[in-house]
């Protein structure tokens, strides 16, 4: 792989630039997004064509579903809800495998720096590193729920609501130890602010936790494909503690990468909610056109954000990761340099020749 690069400035603005130019590759990534959101959609307003007819006055279901419409159609939409967190879990389960296959489609990308065929040499990327991807993403469905249970559960109640907070225990009253129980113990605090606060540490510290995990994954993944590893248990741990080492150079470009998003984001809400808003029974094809549009949008410059971290992770790996030791075949034999070699054979006065 050639490993060139010539990129200047902060890494957060080069990554993004370097995604933003591979336009073929985060467009085929979103609209391979999009599709696995139509079978829920198509399902969903099926449904609620049929349920609606003719039976309400029209637009008085354009902004929320009033009570007589919940209590006529909770047959239905039981019956929908059931459908479609099926439909959904598929989709979700595509939509990682297809994760997988990108990351390694990216990162084949942006190590093999050469003009044209990018399509191909993605798709070559996505396939090469599939299989070792996916255990990355084993150990991250494993670090996830040990997480989760660190947060919410024993750890989190021992060490912080008993030993810190001093919290009173309570009678389980059937809630086993876990959320439940928690929200038994805060009643005890009787200050609601109190207790919110504590709430939002623990969903805070969640959050962190879980990108923290995610970033890991990143530079692991590309840590794989830098050296062309196979064990990615052994390339975990060796970017656990790379990412000990150097905090602040490997998680400052991902920083600023996720307060982009989170800014493009929040933005088109505020966009999107406001054209909703607007919508009405006069509105016709265009406002529904432009909503799309802009959900259209986000999820394309969320894609290019994705890619531009795998480029960022592969900035940063330079520069804190060594090359790895690989043996040398020249180094039991003689010979000026760059000129013809002759290895030594053991065991023997013969010698061979290597052009």
């Amino acid at each position: 792989m050639t490993t060139n690069d010539d990129s200047t400035g902060p890494i957060f603005l080069a990554s993004l630039q370097a995604a933003l130019g591979r336009v073929p590759l985060w467009l085929i990534t979103s609209l391979a997004l999009a599709a696995l959101s139509l079978p829920v959609g198509l399902l969903t307003y099926d449904s609620y064509a049929d349920a609606i007819g003719n039976q309400y006055e029209a637009g008085s279901l354009i902004h929320s579903l009033d009570t007589n419409f919940v209590i006529d159609q909770r047959e239905e939409r039981g019956e929908l809800n059931s459908t479609v967190a099926i439909v959904a879990s598929v989709s979700a389960a595509l939509a990682m495998l297809m994760g997988i296959f990108a990351a390694g489609g990216w990162l084949q990308v942006f190590f093999q720096r050469t003009s044209g065929h990018s399509v191909r040499r993605f798709f070559h990327g996505g396939v090469r590193h599939f299989w070792r991807f996916a255990r990355v993403f084993l150990l991250v469905v494993l670090g996830a729920a040990a997480i989760q249970r660190a947060v919410y559960y024993e750890p989190w109640h021992m060490l912080v609501e008993s030993s810190l907070l001093q919290l009173p225990d309570v009678p389980p009253q059937g809630a086993s130890v876990g959320p439940e129980y928690t929200t038994l113990r805060l009643e005890t605090v009787g200050d609601e602010y109190t207790a919110r606060k504590i709430i939002w540490a623990q969903d805070g510290l969640h959050a962190l936790l879980m990108a923290l995990l995610l970033t890991w994954a990143v530079y692991t993944r590309t840590r794989l494909a830098m050296h062309d590893a196979t064990s990615s248990l052994w390339a975990g741990l060796c970017t656990f503690f790379t990412m000990a080492r150097h905090p602040i150079k490997t998680l400052r470009p991902m920083l600023v990468l996720l307060l982009v998003e989170a800014a493009v984001v929040f933005l088109a809400s505020l966009i999107h909610g406001w054209m909703e808003e607007g919508l009405g029974t006069e509105s016709s094809w265009k406002s529904v056109a432009m909503i799309f549009a802009v959900s259209s949008l986000v999820l394309m410059i969320s894609e290019i954000i994705h890619a531009a971290r795998y480029q960022a992770a592969i900035m940063v790996s330079r520069t804190v990761i060594g090359p790895i030791a690989r043996p040398d075949p020249w180094k039991h034999s003689i010979g000026a340099p760059g000129g013809p070699q002759y290895p030594i054979i053991e065991g023997g006065d013969e010698y061979g020749v290597a052009l």
